[in-house]
């Protein structure tokens, strides 16, 4: 992720789900998709900015650990959940087959190296363990953004070196095979507010 998305999501830290209600039931929702976890299943959620994945994974039974570029962020998920920490997506400070599931909630498609970091969780999953990353899509015929989310996302832009877009172009089938990964599938999630 570049440095001025960094200082994004430093300065939104504060409000960022109170603007955007919609990432919490998108955490839950992506977590319901995942199998139900055995005791001792160990989940790292990477990019875990507030905690909307992170804090519904626990709940589910998985334990929990999470990282995010954004000290903001980070500060403030460290309040529920201890296992929290600054962490470079595409340098993660975590020993090789340490992890049973990797999440990433929204995050994939910002960072600079998308292809890095998806190695990266290659590297930090148990063999045979599974990664489920969430990336926007399209709004189903005749839905509107039920949030105020086109806020949050105006006041990103604002922040934004002009060379920087909100959504660069990324193929996540495409980089989660060349990261590595098998039986790539879509599913298509959509959280109603």
């Amino acid at each position: 992720m570049t440095d001025a998305w960094i200082e994004v999501f430093d300065r939104v830290a504060e409000s960022y789900d109170t603007v955007v209600p919609f990432f919490s039931s998108f955490g839950r929702l992506m977590i319901a998709e995942l199998p139900p976890p055995a005791e001792g299943t160990r989940l790292l959620d990477v990019g875990s900015g507030a905690g909307a994945v992170a804090l519904a994974a626990r709940q589910r039974g998985y334990e929990v650990s999470a990282v995010d570029g954004s000290t903001a962020m980070v500060t403030r998920l460290a309040a529920t959940l201890p296992a929290v920490q600054v962490a470079d997506a595409a340098a993660l400070p975590f020993d090789d087959a340490g992890f049973d599931v990797v999440t990433a909630g929204f995050v994939v498609h910002l960072l600079t190296d998308s292809h890095a970091a998806l190695r990266e969780f290659k590297r930090v999953l148990t063999p045979g363990g599974l990664v489920a990353c969430t990336v926007p899509g399209p709004l189903s015929e005749g839905s509107e953004p039920g949030d105020r989310g086109h806020e949050l996302f105006t006041e990103f832009v604002r922040h934004l070196p002009a060379e920087d877009t909100i959504v660069p172009p990324f193929d996540p089938d495409a980089a989660l095979t060349a990261a590595g990964f098998r039986d790539v599938t879509r599913k298509h999630l959509e959280a109603e507010s």
